[in-house]
């Protein structure tokens, strides 16, 4: 109307004002509420993670040099004695009760660090095998016995270059595929080396990311459900 204030027209109703400003206080708090817990949330799961993955690959580490020293003091006579058909049989063995290694490998100072056995059977005769890097190759070889001494140990984690099939035509471990090698001379003969996947490490880190992901999703509805209860506290 023509006695009406200009500026009456474009004043909002009381009831819708407080409403917005309800929603707004409502709406900053569960959201700061929500950022915080996501936040928390995968900084745990990656403490978490990182954790587990340290753990369980120490494990895998101590369980290969252990399994290292055992196998290549039971097999010193037989690599002095260059009984190379039973240790091919011995080692062929081991992959079959074991499914988590990868490859066995020995070389005979004898014969200039030549493989002389192996499991697979694929890497004899070899001084370099295509399995792993060169430098872990290298190392392994540097190892040293002192007579009335330990021998060495070279422990590496490293990655598969190549796929790798035991029994033949079927697939053990995939290139790319991490592994920890541990590498020990056997006396002055030569160099036993075991390949070990860490595919149980990753499927151990897997399952604690998935609990530690479970536990954040019911921290994270909670938090909201406070989150909530508190805006319409304070608005």
């Amino acid at each position: 109307t023509p006695n009406q204030h200009p500026k009456s027209a474009f004043r909002p109703m009381p009831r819708y004002s407080s409403l917005l400003n309800f929603r707004s206080i409502r709406t900053r708090i569960m959201m700061t509420m929500t950022a915080s817990i996501v936040a928390i949330v995968m900084t745990v799961v990656w403490m978490w993670a990182t954790n587990e993955s340290k753990v369980y690959s120490q494990q895998e580490r101590e369980k290969a040099q252990a399994l290292a020293l055992s196998l290549s003091n039971a097999w010193n006579n037989e690599l002095y004695d260059q009984n190379w058909s039973q240790i091919r049989l011995g080692l062929e063995q081991l992959l079959v009760d074991n499914d988590d290694f990868v490859y066995i490998i020995v070389s005979s100072r004898a014969a200039n660090d030549r493989i002389a056995a192996s499991a697979p059977t694929v890497f004899q005769d070899q001084y370099t095998p295509d399995v792993v890097p060169v430098k872990v190759t290298d190392a392994a070889l540097s190892v040293s016995c002192q007579d009335g001494e330990p021998c060495d140990l070279k422990v590496s984690e490293t990655f598969i270059l190549r796929d790798i099939e035991f029994p033949e035509g079927q697939v053990r471990a995939k290139r790319g595929e991490r592994v920890v090698e541990v590498a020990t001379g056997i006396g002055q003969a030569g160099t036993f080396r075991i390949g070990i996947s860490l595919r149980q490490v990753d499927r151990a880190v897997a399952i604690a990311v998935q609990k530690a992901l479970l536990i954040g999703v019911i921290a994270l509805a909670i938090g909201l459900i406070w989150a909530y209860i508190l805006a319409r506290q304070l608005s």
